[in-house]
């Protein structure tokens, strides 16, 4: 009878002891001095654009940032990106490149009649870029010309054109020709994309119709089988479908050296949907011009929960940032996984309890 009776003591100690396992392997990710790295996209030399890479870097030396940055830590990896004191270019400077470059790829007819509004930007992902706006006085010939360009505030070189279409090429039927196009625009204009790039994105956008297509191709900086923070490390242009002209370029590339890996967590234990990143903290004010700290991370992408952050030795998450965009601390995370196994542990802590006091009224008698 007492044994009988003494079961749901038994079944309760063992629900105890499941949660407390549970509790316990959720607060830690192990680690592994062994990893596969696994990257999205393409390497250059694979790709449609292998006509344009360089592995010379001098050769596109105006347009990228220079290695302003210090590593501050090496397990966690993190640099410290800061061109606060860095010697920009003046506006006058910068205006004069933009201009030059409008004068390339317009007619000096149209250039002539193109107000200039000059600013330096308020800094926003972190390299520090001049935009120079130009918008027509007259259109006499009845052709609205509007484009902005972004001169590197270290170099002077032009890293970002948006407007109306340039180098055109005619009408593009298919992807096939958009990237045929965007390379000869590229050549034509004088750019190269860094050998250590990957073609990670490829896509074509039908939002007003087939006849009003616009295609797209981004390029990611890699370092050591770690793609680089979107922020500091991306090359992207946009075909507009009709003409087949550049209307979109961006062009911001942080020189990194060589990011140490060994001793990293295995993708096996983090997921192998997992990039290596070297990922900017989310702390700090993108529209300042400051210090910006990057941390070599563990990145997983899911639309339904967000993009979750960990470190890369230890595979603690850092942060969480869902499809809505808000970041949710590290506490915040750990406390919303931990409220389920919680409230499965209290229940059953009460009822292990309660059985055991009825257990002991019971051999009283």
């Amino acid at each position: 009878m007492i044994g009988m009776q003494s079961k749901p003591a038994g079944y309760s100690l063992v629900s105890v002891v499941v949660a407390g396992i549970l509790l316990v392997s959720s607060l830690a990710i192990g680690t592994t001095n062994s990893s596969t790295l696994v990257l999205p996209g393409v390497a250059l030399n694979n790709s449609p654009f292998a006509d344009i890479s360089t592995a010379n870097l001098t050769s596109v030396e105006s347009l990228l940032y220079p290695s302003n940055y210090e590593v501050i830590s090496r397990r966690p990896y993190i640099i410290r990106v800061d061109y606060q004191k860095a010697p920009f270019i003046t506006e006058y400077e910068a205006e004069q490149a933009a201009q030059q470059f409008i004068d390339k790829v317009f007619s000096n007819q149209s250039a002539q009649q193109l107000e200039i509004d000059r600013s330096l930007t308020d800094l926003f992902r972190v390299l520090p870029r001049w935009k120079i706006i130009f918008r027509n006085s007259t259109i006499s010939d009845g052709i609205h010309i509007e484009a902005s360009v972004t001169v590197n505030a270290l170099t002077g070189g032009i890293i970002g054109y948006s407007g109306n279409p340039i180098a055109c090429q005619g009408e593009v039927a298919n992807q096939s020709i958009a990237e045929e196009y965007a390379t000869t625009a590229l050549k034509e204009l004088g750019y190269r994309i860094p050998v250590n790039s990957r073609l990670v994105y490829m896509d074509k956008s039908d939002i007003f119709g087939e006849d009003l297509s616009t295609y797209y191709f981004r390029f990611q900086e890699v370092a050591n089988c770690t793609m680089v923070d979107t922020l500091i490390g991306a090359i992207f242009v946009q075909i507009d479908g009709i003409t087949g002209g550049i209307e979109r370029l961006s062009y911001e590339w942080l020189q990194v050296d060589e990011i140490p890996t060994s001793g990293i967590a295995s993708v096996g234990r983090i997921g192998y949907r997992a990039v290596l990143t070297l990922y900017r903290v989310p702390d700090g004010d993108y529209n300042e011009i400051g210090p910006q700290e990057f941390q070599l991370c563990w990145v997983k992408d899911d639309f339904s929960s967000g993009i979750t952050v960990l470190d890369a030795f230890t595979g603690d998450i850092l942060y969480v940032q869902d499809y809505l965009g808000v970041v949710h601390s590290q506490d915040e995370v750990r406390m919303s996984f931990l409220m389920p196994l919680l409230i499965s542990v209290i229940p059953a802590t009460l009822l292990y309890l309660g059985a055991r006091r009825i257990l002991r009224r019971q051999m009283q008698y």
